[in-house]
């Protein structure tokens, strides 16, 4: 640290004086002391010539004499205690004016350190007027113009939208909620876009954002799948068109979505909808289920208390303005949320067995000219075909998928 000399030099003065004065004080003390020891000798000395002139041993002027040593002895150690005194004095100054220069000394050091803080502060300033990207890339879009005036405050404030690399990229997919419950990380992910709608490319969902995103009352969730840009042929903000794989299966037998609603009266069929708690149907298939899983009274009791809650679900639904198939679908999905939950775990498992194996549609079979009604089993649907579980039908059998009634001509009527 250093200090400005004048207050260096009246530090080593003040430090000199006062070893000086302690010194010449622990001089005074010693003589001080001698001095007194004689005084005390030249009292005893005048008390012992008192007695020998009241008895007149000795004559007036002897006596006189020895009183007048007395008395200049006692003015005398009077001086050097004053002289003490007066040095006692002294230090008491000196030690006053050193904590002085000592107090001032420590003033400066505390200016010096601020000044110091003032530097570091009027540096990191200055650091904050250069702006360095925080990525290597190369700039997307510039939100401001030559003139701009730019603070430390303006922490939300965007100037430019940086990529880093092409060759990573993420896809940004909105999922409806009906929906979402399916989608799980890792889960492959298939697109094309309308640059290059032959080209099919695979992603992979890297994160599900669970914050919801609501747009004239459908509530939709982020999910953010990555993939390689592999040529940097595709470019921020280009439409996907994307189907994500929730679910896989290998050497199937599948059939004809139009097969499942086919019906042989010439009256196209209704596909019959698994949507447990909705409708007749589901409600009849959710008692035959109830029927096969032995529920405690306590649980039929609890079963009650559901009901109620569907209509109120619905209702709510129905005042966001959701078109009815979603109502129904939403309600379906509340309502099983509803009745797992009064189960144990054996009848969860349970519950689910029947609920697969309740996906039974009706098929028509062509056997020599001739149509057979067939009872199947049906697992996923995608691409306009439906996955055969279980049922009497084999790769390569003649399935009805389409019915062409043909009506008579009608031939006008002559009158005679």
């Amino acid at each position: 640290m250093i200090f400005p000399t004048q207050k260096k030099a009246s530090l080593k003065k003040a430090n000199a004086e006062l070893k000086n004065a302690q010194s010449n004080k622990v001089g005074s003390i010693a003589i001080t002391e001698e001095y007194k020891l004689y005084v005390e000798n030249l009292k005893k000395q005048l008390s012992d010539q008192e007695k020998l002139f009241k008895n007149k041993y000795i004559s007036k002027k002897e006596f006189e004499n020895s009183k007048l040593d007395f008395d200049r002895s006692l003015f005398q150690l009077q001086n050097l205690e004053a002289d003490l005194s007066s040095l006692n004095a002294t230090i008491d100054s000196r030690t006053s004016q050193l904590n002085i220069i000592e107090a001032e000394i420590e003033e400066v050091k505390t200016l010096i350190l601020q000044r110091k803080l003032t530097l570091e502060s009027a540096k990191l300033d200055l650091s904050k007027t250069i702006i360095i990207s925080p990525i290597k890339g190369f700039i997307l879009d510039k939100h401001i113009s030559i003139g701009d005036v730019l603070g430390s405050y303006q922490k939300d404030s965007i100037m430019f939208t940086i990529a880093e690399s092409l060759k990573n990229m993420n896809l940004e997919i909105l999922i409806d909620e009906s929906d979402i419950g399916n989608i799980k990380l890792d889960q492959k992910v298939i697109f094309t876009t309308d640059a290059f709608p032959e080209q099919k490319i695979e992603a992979n969902v890297s994160q599900i954002r669970y914050t919801p995103i609501e747009e004239q009352n459908v509530i939709t969730y982020q999910v953010i799948a990555s993939f390689k840009n592999l040529n940097e042929i595709l470019f921020p903000g280009m439409t996907a068109n994307i189907d994500i794989i929730v679910d896989e299966r290998n050497d199937v037998l599948k059939i004809k979505n139009a097969s499942l609603s086919v019906k042989l009266q010439g009256v196209p069929a209704k596909v019959k909808k698994n949507n447990w708690g909705s409708g007749d149907g589901g409600q009849s298939q959710m008692r035959d289920i109830m029927g096969k899983m032995n529920l405690s009274k306590e649980q039929q009791g609890k079963m009650r208390t559901i009901y109620p809650q569907l209509g109120k679900k619905k209702e709510e639904l129905v005042n966001k303005g959701m078109p009815e198939e979603k109502i129904s679908k939403q309600v379906s999905i509340f309502f099983e949320t509803l009745f797992v939950e009064l189960l144990t775990d054996d009848q969860k498992n349970k519950f689910f067995k029947l609920k697969k194996s309740s996906e039974v549609k009706k098929i028509y079979k062509l056997i020599e000219g001739q149509t057979q009604e067939i009872r199947i089993s049906t697992g996923l649907s995608a691409g306009g075909y439906t996955e055969i579980l279980q049922g009497e039908v084999k790769e390569g059998d003649e399935i009805i998928s389409k019915v062409v009634i043909k009506e008579a001509e009608k031939k006008a009527l002559r009158l005679f």
